[in-house]
């Protein structure tokens, strides 16, 4: 429906609206008494390779995190159910946006975390998490936000697998938990562009929003990366080196 300029303007609000409310806390979550950042890596490249694995859509591991971080800003989470959290999370993301064939089985599950948890605990899990966020899962994610700015700009295949490769990274730091994902899509596509060899400046951004706050999104993705050039994941610069991704992760490298 995005797709229809008649109610385009209507759809843009609402994810406006709804990215205010879907944000989590990051001062709540610095306060869980076992869960460190340095923890949070570990998570998302678990994560990622899930993702990977189901061949699941782009928007299912940006909703995954997204419900992990409202959770845990809501619940004390012990180190020793942090994966249970974030298995849970991608089984709620992944009924809400994939195809129902797609979508990973609890036994499945359980076999990649080792047999950690029973099965049963998964589905509580999934419970009590879905009843923590208040059962809310329309987080307008970065990847919907790099959609419609393709749509109303014709954008290069490899700007955009940059930009998703940028927006990725920013899964597994604290910096960019905070940010509206209008504004981390759109610095992101900002970055992308100049990586690619494009010209940002003559290209406003598409979503009605801030300009400097995109500026400075960019920024921050910007320096992120120049400063931990050679501690990215390596999952996720394997995952983006190939070329049906542009080989996106070597551009990026190349560029710095």
């Amino acid at each position: 429906i995005i797709n229809d300029v008649e109610y385009r303007d209507e759809i843009v609000a609402h994810m406006h609206h709804m990215e205010s409310e879907t944000l989590a806390s990051v001062e709540l979550m610095d306060v869980q008494p076992e869960l460190k950042w340095f923890m949070r890596p570990y998570l998302v490249d678990f994560i990622v390779e899930i993702h990977q694995t189901f061949r699941l859509r782009p928007e299912t591991l940006y909703l995954t995190m997204n419900i992990v971080d409202r959770y845990v800003s809501k619940r004390i989470v012990y180190k020793r159910h942090f994966q249970l959290v974030g298995c849970a999370a991608l089984l709620i993301a992944a009924k809400f946006e994939d195809a129902k064939d797609r979508v990973p089985t609890v036994a499945e599950l359980s076999q990649m975390c080792c047999s950690a948890y029973d099965d049963s605990a998964f589905t509580q899990m999934e419970g009590h998490v879905l009843s923590t966020i208040g059962w809310c899962l329309g987080f307008p994610t970065p990847e919907a936000w790099l959609r419609l700015a393709c749509l109303e700009r014709r954008e290069e295949t490899a700007t955009q697998s940059v930009a998703r490769f940028l927006m990725e990274l920013s899964l597994f730091q604290r910096d960019f938990i905070g940010l509206a994902p209008s504004h981390l899509a759109g610095g992101a596509l900002m970055l992308a562009r100049y990586i690619c060899g494009q010209s940002a400046a003559a290209r406003p951004h598409p979503f009605g929003s801030d300009d400097a706050a995109v500026t400075s999104a960019a920024q921050l993705i910007d320096t992120y990366v120049r400063d931990n050039l050679s501690e990215l994941s390596l999952i996720l610069v394997k995952k983006y080196s190939f070329s049906h991704f542009s080989n996106a992760s070597t551009l990026v490298r190349h560029y710095y």
